[in-house]
């Protein structure tokens, strides 16, 4: 994922409003959305509502990953890892 056309809300900057919905991280190029999910997204409400946000990004063709902010702080460097598989795998399919 080339940091060139990565946003982030949490970098300071605006927030990355998309069909509605504030995303986390955005990569443009790869088409890409990574959400990362506190306390507030463990009920079955919550979870519910976060799958009904994802689809509606994937129709715009985003693909989204999810991760818990458990997934960050235990096991960051798989979670980096996934997220560069699936953006360079995404990225490729769109040359």
């Amino acid at each position: 994922m080339r940091a060139s056309k990565r946003r982030s809300a949490r970098e300071g900057g605006d927030d990355i409003i998309l069909g509605g919905f504030i995303a986390d991280f955005v990569c443009f190029d790869a088409r890409l959305i990574v959400e990362v999910d506190g306390a507030t997204h463990s009920t079955n409400e919550e979870i519910a509502r976060d799958a009904a946000r994802s689809a509606a990004l994937v129709v715009q063709g985003f693909a989204v990953l999810r991760f818990t902010n458990d997934d960050v702080f235990r096991n960051l460097e798989g979670v980096l890892e996934t997220i560069s598989r699936n953006a360079d795998g995404i990225e490729a399919a769109h040359r």
